[in-house]
């Protein structure tokens, strides 16, 4: 008698807690007992049975006589155990290797945007620099042309904004400089 899928799914279930060594309340017990009570006999037949994965329950049986029955059996189990687990080991392998691909993408990327940042890091210090540099060039040439109009009072006081605006530029530049975590190291 066929049973329905449900039926064996939840043979299946049963089987595999008894076979974790838990604990089968007394339904359960009963619709074990009832389940295998229920399957057909074997006599005159070969018959064989495999569990992929605790979860399916396959039957087969070969009408008939058989010249090797428990042979017939043998094998269809070991194929049935031979795809099954070579199935698992390729996709636990394939999990592996995903895992290891990603932890390499994410320090690539870490190390990646680090340098990027430390690279804009050097731009902007040497934009600024070659922009100070320029202003007090300027400045010079415009004290060279202004001469003595006013007795060498307008260079003093030239002199002074100069300083102060060089003053300014550094609090400046200390407040916008922030601590860098030297390139390749990892949080």
């Amino acid at each position: 008698m066929a049973k329905s899928p449900s039926e064996r799914v939840k043979t299946a279930r049963i089987r595999r807690k008894a076979h974790e060594g838990i604990p089968l309340s007394d339904d359960e017990s009963a619709h074990l007992d009832n389940y295998e009570e229920s399957l057909p006999s074997t006599k005159g037949k070969s018959a064989s049975s495999r569990v992929v994965h605790l979860d399916i329950e396959e039957q087969a049986a070969a009408e008939g006589d058989h010249p090797h029955p428990e042979a017939y059996a043998a094998i269809a189990r070991s194929e049935g155990l031979r795809a099954d687990t070579l199935l698992q080991i390729v996709t636990s392998k394939l999990i592996a290797c995903n895992d290891q691909y990603l932890r390499l993408m994410t320090h690539m990327m870490e190390r990646s945007t680090r340098l990027e940042e430390a690279h804009v890091g050097l731009l902007e210090a040497v934009r600024e620099q070659v922009l100070q540099r320029i202003d007090a060039e300027a400045h010079a040439r415009m004290l060279q042309s202004a001469g003595g109009e006013d007795g060498g009072m307008g260079e003093l006081l030239q002199l002074l904004q100069l300083a102060q605006e060089a003053r300014k530029n550094q609090k400046k530049e200390r407040k916008s400089t922030k601590k860098q975590k030297p390139l390749g190291v990892v949080d």
